[in-house]
């Protein structure tokens, strides 16, 4: 005697493999969107992108801070004089006390130019700190002080300088 065999129709077949689909697509986490460039973003739990400061590894630069985009400044004034930004210079930003520039140089060559140029202008040198690829620059002019630190950025080829007074 021959069992008769079931036959699911082809509608509940499609149903089935709609619904096995659905149950995957749900239980994948969404795709990060893609940050702009020169932004540092994540994705919040609410799927919102918002850009934030990250580490070293994440952003190119110790501070976490994305790198400057406007046009550099020729000089920046401090509470205790003129301090010049290094020609050369393809983007700047000035902000919280700080001016921000990037240059296509290495980080000898900064640190050349500013041990050279601040004493012309006034500026005494009294200390260098190193390590790794971070230089400390640090100047007096009267009771002010002032720190620049170069930073040089191997993947980028470039040196990413913070004067701070």
């Amino acid at each position: 005697m021959t069992t008769p065999t079931r036959t699911f129709p082809a509608a509940l077949r499609f149903l089935a493999l709609l619904v096995g689909m659905l149950l995957l697509t749900a239980c994948t986490p969404p795709v990060a969107p893609t940050p702009a460039e020169g932004e540092n973003a994540v994705v919040s739990p609410s799927g919102e992108s918002q850009t934030v400061y990250l580490p070293l590894a994440q952003s190119g630069n110790t501070t976490g801070a994305p790198l400057p985009t406007d046009p550099p400044l020729t000089e920046w004034t401090v509470a205790g004089g003129v301090v010049p930004v290094m020609p050369g210079a393809q983007a700047g930003a000035e902000a919280e006390g700080r001016y921000v520039f990037i240059t296509p140089v290495s980080l000898a060559e900064v640190e050349a130019y500013y041990l050279q140029e601040m004493p012309n202008r006034g500026w005494q040198t009294l200390s260098i700190g190193e390590s790794m690829e971070i230089k400390d620059l640090l100047f007096q002019l009267g009771d002010a002080r002032l720190t620049i630190r170069i930073e040089f950025l191997a993947d980028k080829n470039l040196s990413y300088v913070v004067i701070e007074g």
